[in-house]
């Protein structure tokens, strides 16, 4: 397994969408994912009970994370659901 450590800032728009960009270290690799200006762009689905699902295309994978929303909507805890890698996270609401 690669060590694998990221941040950086996503945004939902309410209609599936989403936009991010980061910064991540993967086992002493360090690349840039989109930026602010040209972010990342996939989409997401929730479900009635606050769980969900994330997608985009990024160097020719498609990554795919589960995810559910916590805290009163101001948390959002989430995890690598599919073959590319095992990882998980958390995104806090700005």
């Amino acid at each position: 397994n690669i060590p694998v450590d990221a941040a950086g800032v996503m945004w939902f728009d309410g209609n599936g969408t989403l936009k991010f960009h980061d910064t991540a270290d993967l086992g002493g690799f360090v690349i840039q994912r989109g930026t602010a200006d040209n972010p990342i762009v996939g989409t997401y689905t929730v479900n009635p009970d606050g769980t969900g699902t994330m997608q985009w295309l990024s160097n020719g994978e498609n990554h795919t994370r589960a995810f559910a929303i916590v805290d009163g909507g101001r948390e959002l805890q989430f995890g690598a659901a599919d073959r590319l890698d095992v990882s998980r996270g958390v995104a806090r609401k700005q």
